[in-house]
């Protein structure tokens, strides 16, 4: 019996130190019917000889945009060249476990559901053992409904014993699905994986969580979400208003308001964070800060923020520092 083909699409844009690490996890796996969709994105760095190096190369599918086109659209011109029945994505310097793809496949071939999600875990330069770190962990399998995976997502249902990553790469998807659905990424912007999720979560009847495997997520200096320009201000505006689209267009935006308003206060902690990161000059600081409370009262509404926020959540916002707010 023919084993399914599984088409895994790798975004590649100067990242050439962790590269073959990356294709080494790909090219060694124990499920043999797969093609790596390399899509290079303008690099500086040549990676056609480390590509031809590869004993397993006719594997590997190798495309090049001429110009820088973002992760998205990296993404989106995989999707238009795979071939496979599934669909994964992995992050040029990420890489999986060897027996990642024979797991996933011998699950997705018995069961309905249209994605399934896998442990993510977090990988730094310098982290030993004892500080395993896991952005979402699954010890046992979990079917669960998509409502589910997106309250979890956007930190409704953060005490029910599941947590759900807003990635994309620890999620294989079935090719069918996703051309039934037109699921494509945002292109040019940042959060684009957050979108995919929720786009494909309003989508699917069923979502499982698979145990005993894990996608491994390094993270570097640098990388997008370890770094901070003006963009992320802008897209975090993006982002929130093509996600309220996205429900809004499901006719389930008052169904999932709460998760909505969740996920904007995460992205938007996020950004403030980076800010203060990554910006030493204190006069840019407070200039991007009010780019930030601009963009957010442009794309939310101030009295359904207010509406849903209690008095507490606002306070903590307000007083960040203030625990005992006991007057003595």
């Amino acid at each position: 019996m023919n084993k399914p083909l599984i088409s895994i699409i790798v975004p590649f844009r100067d990242t050439l130190p962790y590269f073959k690490k990356c294709l080494d996890s790909l090219i060694s796996q124990t499920y043999n019917n797969i093609e790596i969709i390399v899509v290079d994105d303008a690099s500086l760095q040549d990676i056609s000889i480390l590509i031809n190096d590869f004993e397993n190369n006719m594997k590997i599918v190798y495309l090049r945009n001429e110009t820088s086109l973002g992760p998205g659209a990296c993404r989106n011109i995989g999707l238009d060249a795979a071939k496979g029945k599934y669909i994964s994505f992995c992050d040029s310097d990420d890489w999986v476990d060897l027996n990642y793809y024979e797991h996933i496949c011998n699950h997705l071939d018995k069961v309905s559901a249209e994605l399934v999600m896998v442990s993510m875990k977090r990988e730094y330069p310098y982290r030993s053992r004892n500080e395993e770190m896991y952005m979402c962990q699954y010890n046992q399998q979990y079917v669960i409904r998509p409502e589910i995976a997106i309250r979890s997502m956007c930190g409704d249902y953060e005490d029910i014993g599941i947590k759900v990553s807003s990635a994309c790469m620890n999620k294989i998807y079935r090719s069918d699905f996703l051309k039934r659905i037109n699921a494509r990424f945002e292109e040019g912007v940042y959060f684009q994986g957050t979108m995919f999720s929720i786009y494909t979560f309003l989508h699917a009847k069923r979502v499982d969580c698979i145990p005993n495997v894990t996608y491994h997520h390094f993270r570097r200096n640098g990388s997008i979400i370890q770094s901070f320009n003006e963009k992320h201000i802008h897209d975090f505006g993006v982002c929130c208003t093509t996600l309220r689209k996205y429900f809004t267009d499901m006719n389930q935006f008052e169904q999932y308001k709460d998760s909505y308003y969740r996920k904007c206060i995460f992205l938007f902690d996020l950004v403030i964070q980076e800010i203060f990161e990554y910006v030493a000059d204190e006069s840019k600081k407070k200039k991007y800060i009010q780019q930030m409370l601009e963009q957010c009262f442009n794309v939310v509404s101030v009295e359904e923020w207010l509406t849903f926020l209690d008095s507490e959540t606002i306070r903590r916002h307000l007083q960040p520092n203030i625990l005992d707010t006991t007057l003595y």
